[in-house]
């Protein structure tokens, strides 16, 4: 299973989750690590399936070591209009894969 990682902050994240779902109700979720919770989520379309675990979180964080090298995407929502993460900050959190 490929794991998506979304991390909400100041956000209504609820609602972003349902759209991304396609779903009316946001289905029970799965505890991964502390403060980071998913969903699972199946795509199927014409040329592929895919069965995802979308992870949600709250807090910046990308959880421990294991979970952050297991996660195959990462999806960061911003709205233009405010600054909601400081990249210098976060940089050193992305290792290898820094920008």
């Amino acid at each position: 299973m490929n794991t998506v990682s979304i991390s909400l902050i100041d956000v209504h994240y609820i609602d972003f989750l349902v759209d991304i779902l396609e779903v009316e109700k946001l289905p029970p979720s799965n505890k991964e690590i502390e403060d980071i919770v998913s969903y699972d989520w199946k795509i199927d379309t014409k040329y592929y399936t895919a069965e995802i675990k979308l992870c949600s979180t709250t807090k910046r964080t990308v959880g421990t070591e294991e979970f952050a090298d297991g996660v195959q995407a990462v999806v960061i929502y911003f709205n233009a209009d405010q600054v909601l993460i400081n990249w210098l900050e976060i940089k050193p959190m992305l290792g290898d894969y820094g920008l």
